[in-house]
């Protein structure tokens, strides 16, 4: 705790309410029952996840097909996630099968738990990347960036649902720390490190190849030292990710399957609505408690600390090599996404949330107090009182 210098006991407190609040929404959560406005409510996404999970539990094998998310029935395990790749769910159902669970409910619980310890994962990796960041950062950015982790609200409700998403934002989070220490010290283990977390976190969520920019910076820096050092490189990663291209073509008709869980896209333009949901989502996404004016009021200093930390990564371009194309890929995704699915929900910005660290760095919200920023994220939540 000495990397937050006298900041120490702002991101104590902060870590012990985060933790609080996973907890309570980890027991509490309702598992796969419709929304009820003004109650806190399952997941919509969740049931899925612990499909697929129950579907390796009581086959032995990997599903073969998937329902589009147009089609669900409430009451019943959709499959709509099953076109998602396989690691977390083999992960998930082996520790249910060694504790000899399940039954559904439990199952999620369980995978509530799993992303609970890969959210404290994450926050030990992100703070190896700032300890690799070093003397570029100081150590009020260190701790700002500590408090977000904490509290913000997307981090603290994916991290107490069943799903892949906990785990994927950790291998994102190993990759950049091994990107960072790779662009340190050019090594073949700096960029071995980095080849095995980008195709294990293929295979454990395909929006991980959004972060694909890691990549091709690290091989560019490794071919100016050694041509051949970065094309094994390059071929380590075509063996690594052809199988599971291969699984999803011949499986879901495309090596990139989205169509088998979203449904057939169609050209759209993102109105209004789904500019203003992807803008509460990104501090409070819990959607039933959403109460309009009230929550509109109660968010928006939230919204702002997350529009300076965004506008803080494009002012990032001339110090940080790996941040702004990061989340400009990211970014690029998520419209492309849009202008095809309605599917504003601003949780797949965070695949890039490394890069959360240097937009703190490079915003007003660094000469924030980790006292202020910690009340600024929490106010949102008074929308369970209230």
């Amino acid at each position: 705790m000495h990397i937050f210098g006298e900041h120490k006991a702002a991101v104590v407190a902060a870590l012990l309410i985060g933790l609080v609040l996973r907890v309570a929404f980890l027991i509490e959560t309702p598992f796969n029952q419709p929304e009820q406005p003004g109650r806190l409510s399952a997941y919509n996404d969740e049931a899925a996840h612990v499909g697929f999970t129950k579907h390796i539990l009581e086959t032995g094998s990997l599903p073969r097909h998937a329902a589009a998310i147009t089609s669900v029935t409430h009451g019943e395990l959709p499959t709509f996630e099953n076109y998602q790749s396989p690691l977390y769910y083999i992960i998930h159902a082996s520790i249910c099968k060694a504790l000899e669970i399940s039954e559904s409910k439990t199952v999620a619980l369980v995978g509530r738990a799993l992303s609970l310890l890969f959210m404290l994962l994450l926050f030990l990796v992100g703070i190896k990347i700032t300890s690799v960041l070093g003397r570029g950062l100081d150590v009020r950015t260190t701790s700002l960036f500590a408090v977000f982790l904490a509290l913000s609200g997307v981090f603290v409700r994916f991290s107490t649902q069943a799903g892949n998403e906990l785990l994927a934002w950790l291998a994102i989070g190993w990759m950049t720390w091994a990107y960072l220490e790779h662009e340190r010290y050019t090594s073949a283990r700096n960029l071995a490190w980095l080849m095995i977390a980008f195709i294990l976190g293929l295979y454990i969520k395909l929006s991980v190849l959004l972060v694909f920019p890691l990549i091709v910076l690290a091989i560019r820096r490794c071919r100016a030292t050694s041509t051949s050092r970065s094309l094994i490189g390059a071929a380590y990663l075509v063996i690594g990710v052809t199988p599971l291209a291969l699984y999803n073509y011949f499986t879901f008709g495309s090596v990139i399957p989205l169509a088998a869980g979203f449904g057939e896209s169609s050209f759209r333009i993102p109105g209004f609505e789904s500019l203003f949901y992807a803008a509460r989502s990104a501090v409070f996404p819990w959607s039933e408690l959403w109460q309009h004016w009230k929550g509109l009021l109660l968010f928006t200093p939230a919204l702002a600390v997350v529009v300076g930390v965004v506008s803080g990564i494009f002012a990032s371009v001339r110090d940080s090599k790996w941040a702004l194309p990061i989340f400009s890929v990211v970014l690029a995704g998520y419209v492309w996404l849009n202008f095809r699915y309605n599917q504003a929900e601003a949780r797949y910005l965070f695949a890039a949330w490394p890069a959360f660290l240097i937009g703190i760095e490079h915003s007003f919200v660094r000469r924030m107090s980790p006292w202020l920023l910690a009340a600024v994220l929490l106010i949102p939540y008074t929308l369970f009182v209230f």
